[in-house]
């Protein structure tokens, strides 16, 4: 476990049974970081002596985006994000037989929608428009994305309240994946479109479709 666990101001609104119900996610997944969502297995295999409100402590970790809830032909998922910063998977692991999250690219969950529980990655630029991609300047736009990422996550403080009522105005959505996309749009030309309204703004952005973002989420300004 990295240092980064203990120190992590996001992980740290959890009560301790939350952040000890994270790690012991890891040792559950498969090695993609998924798992079948059923709360009362979950609670019997990391917490067999003790009574503790896993649902609940599942959904916190959901609305964090340390993990995503999910479902595939009316069964319930959980994937951890950023799985492999958890877990070293050894390679004779069978693979996953669990059906990812509509939308997901395996190859690329180091950098998705978790929140991060090591230090900041600083001093990566992002490459070149017009140049031809290499592995160096591939790695530097992604972790200049993840840096960009945090940074817009820290203005944007909503509540638990906050969240639900999110959830609630927008079934079907799975808004916590559509948070970072959020955050990706306002950093695409963050000096014009920081909106003096989060909440507002994010409201406006998933009522709309991709092609309406601008005009939505400008009127919350």
């Amino acid at each position: 476990m990295k240092p980064g666990f203990f120190t992590n101001e996001l992980l740290a609104e959890l009560p301790p049974f939350g952040r000890l119900l994270f790690a012991g996610l890891w040792t559950l997944a498969d090695r993609k970081g998924r798992l079948p969502d059923i709360p009362k297995v979950i609670s019997g295999a990391v917490f067999p002596f003790d009574k503790v409100p896993v649902e609940k402590l599942l959904e916190m970790l959901n609305e964090r985006s340390f993990i995503l809830r999910y479902s595939v032909g009316g069964k319930r998922y959980i994937q951890v994000v950023k799985f492999e910063t958890h877990q070293h998977v050894h390679k004779n692991e069978a693979d996953s037989i669990i059906p990812p999250p509509d939308g997901w690219d395996d190859s690329d969950t180091l950098v998705r929608q978790a929140p991060s529980i090591d230090e900041p990655i600083t001093g990566a630029r992002p490459a070149e428009a017009n140049s031809t991609p290499t592995p160096i300047t591939e790695a530097k736009a992604k972790a200049e994305a993840t840096s960009r990422r945090e940074r817009l996550r820290a203005k944007f403080a909503f509540t638990n309240e906050d969240w639900s009522h999110l959830h609630a105005k927008h079934p079907g959505v799975h808004v916590n994946a559509r948070f970072w996309d959020f955050l990706d749009w306002i950093g695409e030309r963050e000096g014009e479109r920081m909106p003096e309204k989060p909440l507002a703004a994010f409201h406006g952005f998933l009522s709309v479709k991709n092609g309406a973002k601008e005009s939505s989420a400008a009127a919350a300004r």
